[in-house]
């Protein structure tokens, strides 16, 4: 090479050309030009660089590395620092005496030159100062390429999109997104809008520099990837914490939460405390979505008014009270029942006890609280015993009671009913009969009341159907263990599952699909010959399979196959739940 003045390199080129230095094995065969590790650092060390190889573990050992980099990464930060000096060129000579096919480095290296013919954003950091005196180029190598940073408009905000794939249904969520996007007039660098063959990880550093707004799709596998170190989404997440910790201030990084308990559950710690969106439940998409594009067009919903002047404070406030029911005021006068006569307190209670029984005082603390107070004044005897009012107060406890549906809603209404009653009485006979009567009304309406799954499941339509997987995530009733880690077929209807699996679209089948090999990817033979992992759904999976089976000669054409490939996932997680690890694996 025999170029006369030295030049600069474009961030991409120099990542292009340490690529070539630091190519490697590929499957059996072993690169021509393979240096090893020591080879690698010896010959940058022919640069004045003070860098060392260690065979223990083996690994490069660099002072400007915290941990140990890799070939590429150790090749590139080498090739940057040379670049500031002006010194490629050398370093490119270099490599190809040294190589052991000339021919072959050189055409590799004039390929990577070769590629970057137009000045984009994306290498506008450095400018070049001359073409390469490298042999003529083939035209086949001359292909230009257009970086989809080249025609981002101007004028319109320009947002970037982080997620991770979770599954087929998160990506289609997301592509939706972005579309929704662009038809409202925003930019969206997402990656189902990029040509093949780009470079991701460009894609996503420059993306989240260049973007006004970046937008983070959060589930708990986002997260998990997050801890794991894994993939794409880790990378982003590493150039966003860089961006915080330089600016602690940015509003740059919004959260909007897909999947999850909560932002927490979602997100990384420095993303979670943020003020975001929650887009979990779809029939809240438009308004979520309407929030949204209004934040990044710079209209936010609530505006600051303009600072007004010093009140005074001696003129007639025209501002009115908010108004309380007749009930609200009973209620919360019987609560201060030791401030009035036993006459008085006597004729407040009677008032509440008709507002209850009415329907009128509807919220379980406050029937508790109310219960609790009454039990205690007829205890010390400052309204009169009166056994039929502790009926007729159980009675509307029970209607209340009887417009939950779900299980899960009925635990948590007897959990704050209880609390109320337990923090205002101690120990008498009124209130032990009372919570005896109560408790067995309870345990057997609890008993015979269905969860939240047991409903969807028996209930399914299309939205339902995607939207298993969320709820797979939720609490159990009492709140110990998520669904996701126990049966859920159990009490289940057979016929009303198989009826409503029918009916669905070939779109919803296929999520109940989904949903199967989600629930019960890990369900298997734990721990002795009759512990089996989920094993209760077993009866009710068998009779699903079996009804659906015996609609299958009604249908045709897709509907027969989704029904076919569901009946398929079932089998797979019965085998699964009697102990065949292998199910489910392709």
């Amino acid at each position: 090479m025999n170029n006369t003045k030295a030049k600069s390199y474009a961030p991409l080129e120099l990542k292009q050309i340490s690529q070539v230095f630091a190519a490697k094995y590929t499957g059996d065969n072993k690169e021509p030009n393979y240096f090893t590790g020591e080879e690698l650092v010896s010959f940058f060390n022919g640069f004045g660089f003070k860098d060392d190889y260690i065979y223990e573990d083996g690994g490069i050992i660099a002072d400007d590395f915290e941990n140990r980099p890799s070939r590429t990464q150790y090749t590139l930060a080498r090739l940057r620092k040379l670049n500031d000096q002006k010194r490629v060129d050398e370093a490119i000579q270099g490599f190809i005496n040294m190589a052991k096919d000339k021919e072959k480095a050189k055409q590799d290296l004039q390929m990577c030159i070769g590629e970057i013919i137009s000045k984009t954003e994306l290498h506008q950091e450095t400018t070049r100062i001359e073409e390469t005196t490298f042999p003529e180029t083939p035209k086949a190598y001359k292909l230009s390429k257009e970086s989809i940073f080249d025609n981002v408009p101007e004028n319109y905000p320009v947002v970037f999109i982080s997620y991770s794939w979770d599954d087929d249904h998160h990506k289609a969520w997301v592509k939706k997104l972005a579309d929704e996007l662009m038809s409202n007039g925003i930019y969206v660098f997402y990656d189902g809008y990029a040509p093949d063959g780009t470079d991701l990880v460009l894609f996503m550093r420059n993306g989240i520099k260049r973007a006004d707004k970046v937008l983070i799709v959060g589930t708990p596998i986002y997260k998990e990837k997050l801890e794991r170190n894994n993939g794409g989404a880790k990378y982003e997440d590493q150039i966003i914490n860089a961006t915080i910790y330089h600016d602690a201030g940015t509003t740059k990084f919004i959260p909007l939460l897909r999947r999850g308990a909560g932002f927490d559950d979602s997100f990384s710690e420095l993303i979670e405390i943020r003020k975001g969106y929650d887009f979990r439940l779809d029939e809240n998409f438009k308004v979520e979505f309407t929030r949204l594009v209004k934040t990044l067009w710079g209209e936010p919903e609530s505006k600051m008014p303009q600072l007004g002047a010093k009140p005074s404070f001696f003129e007639e406030s025209c501002v009115e009270p908010v108004a309380i029911s007749p009930t609200q005021e009973s209620w919360i006068k019987l609560r201060e029942f030791r401030c009035f006569s036993n006459e008085e307190a006597a004729n407040t209670s009677k008032q509440v006890v008709s507002d209850i029984v009415d329907g009128k005082l509807k919220k379980p603390e406050q029937l508790g609280n109310t219960i609790a107070i009454l039990a205690f004044m007829m205890a010390n005897d400052i309204i009169d015993r009166n056994t039929k009012t502790v009926e007729l107060l159980l009675e509307a406890v029970k209607e209340l009671e009887n417009h939950i549906i779900s299980k899960n809603d009925l635990y948590d209404y007897h959990i704050s009913f209880m609390q109320g009653i337990n923090y205002f009485s101690s120990d008498n006979e009124i209130i032990a009969k009372f919570c005896e009567d109560y408790n067995s009304y309870y345990k057997e309406k609890y008993s015979q009341a269905k969860d939240k799954m047991t409903l969807a499941l028996e209930g399914l339509t299309d939205e339902i159907a995607e939207n298993l997987n969320r709820l797979d995530t939720e609490a159990w009733p009492d709140h110990s263990i998520s669904y996701d880690m126990g049966p859920v077929f159990q009490y289940c209807d057979a016929n009303a599952v198989v009826q409503a699996l029918v009916n669905l679209s070939n779109a919803g089948r296929t999520s109940v699909s989904s949903f199967i090999i989600s629930h019960y990817k890990l369900a298997y033979y734990i721990q002795g010959e009759k512990d089996y992992c989920f094993k209760e759904d077993v009866p009710v999976l068998e009779e699903v399979i079996k009804g659906l089976e015996s609609r299958l000669t009604e249908l045709k054409g897709n509907d027969k196959f989704s029904t076919s490939s569901l009946i398929d996932r079932m089998k797979q997680a019965v085998l699964r739940c009697k102990g065949n690890r292998n199910s489910f694996i392709r």
